[in-house]
């Protein structure tokens, strides 16, 4: 059971009482039960600052702020210390019309809960820095790395822990690179999975002005709530073009580099992942500086393989999960890894953690991660082929 699935269920307990208020003598005498929306925005609010809005939440959200704003008026009599225990004949029916909105956002809330995370064979840590990456630009990098220790409590961003770099250097850093809809945590099973097998996974979500001019878009979290929306309904980011796009992906490949050589030296077995819109701007790097990584892995939807650019050395191609691994896969520099468009490669984790956005997109739920886990597993499979043959 996840934290955003404890959250909302607190908040929807906290409008119970001003939903049947009316209706009750003994909940009339509790004059407090006005600021209960407050409370339950309050903790909404928190909730989409702390994991970022998706479209699971959102129904239960919009009825949040659908209850705050139609009991204002009752709050400010609460603070201005008036009666507020009388309600009309049509108050009481406008509650009643607002019940099966109520039920329908319980019934969002369960139906659409999120997946538990996966749960890795070995401890795992997980550390956010927060940066600055250049002029105008904040990175929050992310890495997930084995503890050693033994110590398999996620610390919280800003400790003392969560800015450890290890100082033992890892068997091979792989940097994510997300797609403009997901984010740097938006494949947490295959970055468990590939922690766990001794492997330190880094990946960031930039903020500023310099590579987006739009100010909507400055920000890492609308910018990826923008971008999934945008697609899911409209085909497309709204404030952007494909070449502002391809610039601030190249720029973001090029800021993680530079992170992972600062912090684990220039001899440590580099190696990419990128998915959907970032694998275009992955091949030009690589074009670009061919030695830059020991190996790299494109994650994209079948429909938009024709679009990548050669690369020096080739690349081998590979459909779905379960596909056969060619004998000579890791003789490639380059692994492309497919999917029908039911898979959402290019969305992240999206059939997990947002399973109503997932609807949308014309897929639906992964249960129990069985899928995002076979892909995690398919390309710790042929990175570990390729580390050992390079």
């Amino acid at each position: 059971m996840s934290d955003l699935f404890i959250g909302e269920i607190l908040g929807l307990l906290l409008f119970i009482p001003v939903l049947f208020r009316p209706f009750s003598r003994h909940l009339q005498a509790v004059n407090a039960i006005p600021v209960l929306p407050l409370f339950s925005f309050i903790i909404y609010l928190l909730i989409a600052a702390g994991s970022g809005m998706t479209l699971s939440f959102l129904p239960v959200f919009l009825f949040s702020l659908f209850m705050l704003l139609s009991g204002f008026p009752r709050l400010i009599r609460f603070f201005r210390k008036l009666p507020t225990d009388w309600y009309s004949l049509g108050a009481q029916i406008r509650t009643g019309f607002v019940l099966p909105f109520f039920a329908c956002a319980v019934f969002c809330v369960f139906y659409f809960a999120p997946e538990a995370g996966y749960m890795p064979s070995a401890p795992v840590r997980r550390s956010v820095i927060s940066e600055r990456a250049g002029p105008g630009v904040t990175g929050r990098y992310v890495l997930w790395e084995r503890d050693e220790d033994g110590n398999e409590e996620l610390p919280e961003a800003g400790t003392a822990d969560s800015d450890r770099i290890p100082e033992e250097g890892p068997q091979g850093v792989i940097i994510f690179f997300s797609d403009t809809a997901s984010s740097a945590e938006g494949r947490s099973t295959m970055s468990l999975a590939l922690a766990e097998k001794g492997f330190t996974v880094l990946s960031a979500d930039f903020s500023g002005l310099q590579d987006y001019r739009s100010v909507v878009l400055s920000l890492a979290d609308i910018r990826r709530f923008a971008a999934l929306t945008g697609r899911i309904f409209f085909n497309k980011l709204p404030f952007t073009n494909d070449e502002e796009i391809f610039n601030a992906q190249y720029a973001a490949i090029r800021r993680m580099i530079q992170f992972a050589k600062k912090n684990y030296g220039e001899t440590v077995p580099l190696f990419a992942i990128a998915e959907g819109s970032a694998c275009i701007p992955l091949m030009q790097h690589i074009y670009d500086d061919p030695g830059i990584f020991t190996g790299s892995v494109c994650l994209m939807g079948a429909e938009n393989e024709k679009e990548l650019p050669e690369v020096p050395g080739g690349s081998v191609h590979i459909t779905g999960e379960t596909g056969m691994m060619p004998v000579a896969a890791a003789g490639y520099p380059v692994m492309i890894l497919t999917a029908e468009k039911e898979s959402l490669f290019g969305y992240g984790e999206i059939r997990c953690d947002d399973v109503l956005a997932a609807f949308f997109a014309g897929s639906g739920r992964d249960t129990d991660r069985k899928s995002a886990l076979l892909t995690g597993r398919r390309i710790i499979s042929w990175i570990t082929m390729r580390r050992d043959q390079v």
